[in-house]
C-alpha cells in the first residue's frame, strides 16, 4: 500500500500588518490537516522531515512559527521595511505536502521633520524608497559625480522627448 500525498493547504497568503507584524492566512486542505508554517529572510526552504519542533525553532531551512489549524497566526517582533519569506506545509502527522510560498514586506518607520536622505550607500534605491517608471526614458538613478554632499546623489536624467514621469517615493 502506497499511501496518497498530502494535498497543501488550500490557500497561503501573507500581508503586511504594520512596520513589526505580518499576518499569514491560510485555508487547511480537504482532509483538514495541520498547516505548519516555516519563515526565514532568504526564501530557500529545504524539506522538512520528522515532528514539527516548538515555534522560533529551525525547521525546514528556517524557523517554526506555527504548527495547527487557527487562521490567521500574526508574525509579530520583525524589523521595519524588510522583506520575510514563509512557506506553508500540510502535515498529515506523518508526511508533508511540497508547500505553498508568500512573502511579505513590513510597513517602513513614519519619517520624521526635517527629514534628510543619504544616497552615499551602494544599494539604489534605498530602504523604504521606492521607484516607478510610468514610461520609458527618464529615470532616477545615483550617482557620485557632482554631489553637494557626500558620496552619492540621486539624479534625474531628463530629456526634452520623453514624458517626465518617473517618480520616486519615501
Amino acid at each position: 500500500y502506497v499511501a496518497p500525498p498530502v494535498l497543501d493547504p488550500a490557500s497561503f497568503s501573507a500581508l503586511s500588518f504594520s512596520t513589526t507584524q505580518i499576518n499569514l492566512t491560510f485555508a487547511t486542505n480537504v482532509s483538514g490537516n495541520n498547516v505548519v508554517i516555516v519563515w526565514n529572510s532568504t526564501g530557500v526552504f529545504t524539506t522538512p522531515s520528522g515532528t514539527p519542533p516548538s515555534p522560533g525553532s529551525p525547521f525546514a531551512g528556517g524557523s517554526l512559527l506555527s504548527n495547527g489549524t487557527t487562521s490567521p497566526q500574526n508574525h509579530t517582533g520583525l524589523t521595519s521595511g524588510t522583506l520575510y519569506f514563509y512557506k506553508a506545509y500540510s502535515y498529515d502527522g506523518s508526511a508533508y505536502s511540497n508547500g505553498l510560498t508568500a512573502n511579505a514586506t513590513t510597513y517602513c518607520d513614519p519619517i520624521t521633520l526635517p527629514y534628510s536622505q543619504s544616497f552615499d550607500g551602494a544599494i539604489f534605491a534605498p530602504a523604504c524608497w521606492s521607484l516607478l517608471n510610468a514610461g520609458t526614458g527618464n529615470n532616477w538613478t545615483r550617482t557620485t559625480t557632482g554631489t553637494h554632499s557626500g558620496a552619492g546623489a540621486m539624479r534625474y536624467s531628463w530629456n526634452s522627448t520623453n514624458p517626465a514621469n518617473a517618480w520616486a517615493f519615501t
